[in-house]
């Protein structure tokens, strides 16, 4: 079963991806693997580039929670941005057979990161979203798609790496892509963490009982 969390950073997309993995046992799964953006069947264009042409490791991302660390750097030019989107929708093309396999064994396969990140993330401002659209139907289709709708000063103070504008313009883009998509549901996360916990937990609990019907 392919699950998918998405949302800013802070959001909790992590936080929710271990807790539905730390009891998918109690559902009748086999196991589970929480993937923190796609498969990694293919190498990060980042290191091809530097082995072609000799340099060094990539550069180290910034901590977890640093300041702004999410607003650093332009969004990828157009054409940088079509070769990044076509190589790794490639990548999660490649990715339906390890769902098509989970499904057999009866494992869980949760995203904190999946193919709808292209429509809200900054770096992928200047990629058109019929492009975005035109290929959705490459990687594979989740089963669940959970997406916790926070207020962005919240998001902020737990995890400041953007902007209070950049977090509330991905939270409007995410709603918009709620509209008209199967199973995709936007949780209320202004209850707090455990309730998130909870229904997304619930969400999953009833997917995996009519999956057993």
């Amino acid at each position: 079963m392919l699950i998918v969390i998405i949302g800013p950073d802070g959001s909790g997309k992590t936080t929710i991806g271990e807790y539905l993995c730390s009891h998918c046992h109690e559902l009748g799964f086999v196991s589970s693997k929480l993937y923190a953006a796609n498969f990694g069947i293919l190498p990060r264009l980042g290191v091809i580039r530097n082995a072609i042409f000799r340099k060094g490791p990539l550069p180290q991302s910034a901590p977890p929670g640093t300041y702004l660390a999410g607003m650093q750097g332009k969004p990828n030019s157009f054409l940088k941005a079509v070769v990044l989107f076509t190589w790794y929708s490639l990548d999660f093309a490649l990715g339906r057979i390890s769902v098509l396999r989970a499904k057999r064994e009866k494992r869980l396969i949760v995203f904190g990161r999946y193919y709808h990140d292209f429509y809200f993330q900054r770096s992928y401002q200047n990629l058109p979203s019929w492009l975005i659209k035109s290929f959705e139907w490459l990687p594979a289709k989740p089963d669940l798609i959970i997406a916790p709708i926070d207020d962005p000063r919240r998001i902020f103070k737990r995890k400041p790496e953007l902007t209070i504008d950049e977090i509330a313009r991905t939270n409007s883009l995410i709603i918009e892509l709620a509209k008209n998509r199967e199973c995709f549901y936007l949780i209320d996360a202004r209850h707090g963490l455990n309730s998130v916990l909870e229904k997304s937990f619930s969400l999953l609990k009833q997917l995996a009982s009519e999956d057993a019907n």
